[in-house]
């Protein structure tokens, strides 16, 4: 296992050894490696020596300190667990939970928490921050109220999307709870589909919910859930909505 990611400079030797792979590897690899990076931790780049063509990779902020060669075999299997349900939305925390008891090649390597963590990793690297398109290398993603449920016959949870009539009750459970709606939905999903075209406006309705109460204050934003569990009859969970750039496409050709 590599050493710990830690803020200040790294040099590409230095990242090399954290990537566990030589040094002249990376120099090969060096723009794909430095895209991983970016799930891990925030950098940026400086320019030095006389030409300018050579750089050092300053790190910002640390996400995930530990690298493990691990990290390549979970987001080689994260497809396969993702969704398998058929609902379009999952958590990386489920299915690295299942990917870690269903897969030897990786539960004799890694802990169960650091699957799930490693899951998460993987899908901001290949699905870019929330709301973010073209970030990641794949799609794009962004968050949607859901139901937690349990398959019977297999053994698994898995998640449902909220219904319009059950975000109306969300909605309700807002104003209960006193939290300023002024700032509508309409609103939001206007200034984000104007910034970002790549999103369809079905897609922003049904994460403008989320967007709306991103910045609430914890205490407050506990409070909401807990009417909005009592109203609902279960406690609504954020799932993650994947979309892939080729089907983003698809979908703006049929607007």
């Amino acid at each position: 296992m590599s050493f710990e990611l830690k803020e200040g400079k790294i040099t590409l030797k230095e990242l090399a050894e954290w990537f566990e792979i030589s040094y002249g590897r990376i120099r090969h690899s060096k723009e794909k490696k430095l895209q991983t990076l970016k799930a891990f931790a925030d950098y940026h780049l400086e320019p030095c020596g006389k030409t300018g063509k050579k750089f050092n990779i300053i790190i910002d902020k640390v996400h995930c300190p530990i690298y493990s060669s691990a990290y390549e075999e979970v987001k080689k299997l994260k497809p396969k667990y993702w969704d398998t349900h058929g609902t379009g939305v999952d958590t990386a925390a489920r299915v690295g939970n299942e990917m870690w008891r269903k897969e030897k090649t990786v539960n004799a390597r890694i802990k169960c928490s650091t699957c799930e963590r490693y899951t998460g990793i993987a899908e901001k690297e290949e699905f870019g921050p929330l709301l973010k398109p073209k970030a990641g290398t794949k799609g794009y993603r962004y968050f949607v109220y859901s139901e937690k449920k349990y398959d019977e016959v297999t053994g698994e949870h898995y998640y449902r999307p909220l219904t319009q009539d059950e975000l109306d009750i969300m909605k309700d459970a807002m104003k209960e709870a006193k939290i300023d709606t002024s700032l509508d939905c309409t609103t939001i999903i206007d200034e984000f589909y104007k910034n970002r075209s790549e999103y369809t406006i079905e897609e922003l309705q049904k994460a403008a919910l989320d967007l709306l109460l991103r910045d609430i204050p914890e205490v407050k934003y506990d409070n909401f859930i807990s009417i909005a569990t009592e109203k609902l009859g279960f406690r609504p969970i954020k799932a993650t909505k994947e979309v892939m750039y080729d089907d983003a496409a698809g979908a703006s050709e049929e607007q």
